[in-house]
């Protein structure tokens, strides 16, 4: 794979990774051109694409020649005119031609002008899926496909099972972790030994994990340097809570809330990329001496301000989509949902579970429109827990109409 991320590669550096002999390997792999008329020669990019999205994903460089995978000068690029519509042929055929399809997000482009000609190199990025393995299926090309670093070639019965186990393993990571942490967080004043605090233990709590999933899929997943966000903080502030403190811990930094606010809260970065935001959510006594009202509205604000400074500061990390989202919500068996905004509404029942872990959603991609549309899917769940429908937080279309900053 090239050594900058998408948004960084100038044809200068091009000429660097030229020059400095830098060879096709299990994630990088050169084509002079890419031909996407017939359905061969479609073919040929499929299975470039499945191959890395089945392995470790890689770089697929358009427009540098390469003798015996080493790239060639001069870079004779690819005509920059056609590059969109090849864009578009590739998504269409991809969509109609892989299965399972990729999830979105996976591949990227990024086309850099080179010479003064007109001409462009096409860097298509793609990421390990974790749907993998993925195939061809049309025209009875049917074979999983997989990088070595000799190239690509079809899948082992050996590699196509341990494929699959893995698919399944991701999953089973992912939950294990949350399941403990929700127990441990459910026990006791935050789970964070070293750091312990008093987190209102009375209040109901609702918890946030962003798990990417290359933090559970990837073997050469790297840790993140978290010494710097003891002292640049902002991004990962807790959920609700304006004032706070960062410090360093054996998972990675911890920033806590103020101890003078009326909500206390967290916010776990550990090492590997993965962010567990915990919350506590005032209470007030509801109509029956044994029935609390929290409000929700306020806390749904909150969290989607907060997520989307949690992603953010992932992009700098370079971690992106696909990323999984669990909500839970903790302490709160005896309490409605209520929500004030224009009028009153109170949850037709309480919530009638000490441990309401929601499920799960994916996030494909981290624009404003996805994370939104995987947030409602979280918060109506979120009020199915008190017997209502959905979230008032969105309105018919889908669009966000909470409460305002």
């Amino acid at each position: 794979m090239l050594p900058w991320e998408l948004k960084e590669l100038t044809e200068q550096r091009l000429v660097e990774v030229v020059t400095n002999g830098l060879e096709e390997s299990q994630t990088l792999e050169y084509k002079r051109s890419m031909p996407f008329g017939i359905w061969e020669e479609k073919l040929k990019v499929l299975k470039a694409v499945t191959a890395f999205a089945n392995t470790f994903g890689g770089d697929l460089v358009i427009g540098i020649e390469a003798q015996d995978g080493i790239p060639q000068l001069p870079i004779v690029g690819i005509p920059a005119a056609e590059i969109d519509g090849f864009k578009q042929a590739y998504e269409s055929v991809a969509r109609d031609s892989l299965e399972p399809s990729l999830p979105a997000g996976t591949v990227a482009f990024k086309s850099i002008a080179v010479g003064c000609d007109g001409q462009a190199v096409l860097v298509a990025r793609i990421s390990q899926s974790w749907l993998a393995p993925h195939r061809i299926g049309r025209k009875g090309d049917r074979d999983f496909w997989t990088r070595t670093s000799a190239g690509k070639e079809p899948m082992t019965i050996t590699q196509l099972r341990d494929a699959f186990v893995l698919s399944g393993t991701v999953r089973e990571k992912i939950r294990e972790f949350v399941y403990e942490r929700v127990n441990e967080l459910s026990g006791n004043a935050g789970g964070l030994p070293d750091a312990p605090i008093d987190l209102h233990y009375d209040l109901p709590k609702l918890v946030l994990h962003v798990l990417p999933i290359a933090a559970f899929a990837r073997h050469d997943h790297h840790p993140i340097g978290v010494v710097r966000y003891r002292e640049q903080s902002s991004k990962l502030a807790p959920i609700a809570t304006r004032r706070h403190k960062s410090m360093l811990n054996l998972n990675g930094v911890v920033t806590v809330g103020d101890e003078k606010s009326t909500t206390r809260g967290f916010t776990q970065l550990y090492r590997d990329g993965t962010l567990e935001a915990l919350q506590s959510v005032p209470a007030q006594q509801g109509s029956t001496p044994s029935e609390r009202e929290i409000y929700v509205g306020y806390f749904e604000r909150d969290m989607r301000g907060a997520l989307s400074r949690y992603l953010s500061l992932l992009a700098d990390e370079s971690i992106g989509a696909p990323i999984c989202l669990y909500l839970t919500l903790l302490h709160a068996s005896n309490c409605r949902l209520a929500y004030i905004q224009n009028q009153y509404f109170l949850s037709p029942r309480t919530v009638g579970s000490n441990v309401a872990a929601l499920p799960e959603v994916l996030i494909h991609d981290t624009s404003e429109a996805e994370v939104d549309k995987q947030l409602k899917v979280l918060f109506d769940s979120l009020w199915n827990c008190g017997d209502t429908p959905a979230s008032p937080s969105f309105d018919d279309a889908g669009k966000w109409c909470g409460p305002k900053s």
